[in-house]
């Protein structure tokens, strides 16, 4: 006689040997700046996880100990893979910040295009219409 078991997929968390990963999601100014995020581990308690200035999304963060218990072995890792949450209803004040943002990223990348002066009349053209679009919509609103 055998018995059979079979385990069925749990909907937040995954397991990969001893490990067990999970999405962990990360606001987006947290995602930025840096920060922390506080998870809840496969054995129910808090995890403070701690969030780098720049982190994006797929970047996986290892909590040691903290994945499955198997019969004589050490417990395996928690994988939090970090989704960043990204707003969809911003106030007037975020949109203005966040373009403010757009603008600045835009310049810099166009002074970073005519510092390696590019030889490429078409591309360094892309960049500057680019940089021109985005400064035309933020005025437009």
């Amino acid at each position: 006689r055998s018995v059979r078991v079979q385990v069925e997929q749990h909907p937040l968390y995954s397991l990969v040997g001893s490990d067990v990963r999970m999405p962990v999601h990360v606001p987006f100014d947290v995602a930025a700046l840096g920060g922390s995020v506080v998870l809840q581990a496969p054995d129910k308690s808090q995890v403070k996880l701690a969030i780098h200035p720049g982190t994006s999304s797929h970047t996986e963060l290892v909590i040691k100990g903290k994945g499955a218990h198997k019969k004589n072995a050490p417990a395996g890792n928690l994988i939090a893979c970090v989704e960043i949450d990204v707003p969809t209803a911003l106030t007037a004040k975020q949109r203005a910040a966040i373009e403010q943002l757009r603008e600045e990223r835009l310049h810099q990348q166009a002074q970073s295009q005519a510092q390696e002066q590019v030889h490429d009349p078409a591309r360094q053209s892309a960049y500057t219409q680019q940089y021109q679009d985005a400064h035309q919509h933020t005025q437009e609103h």
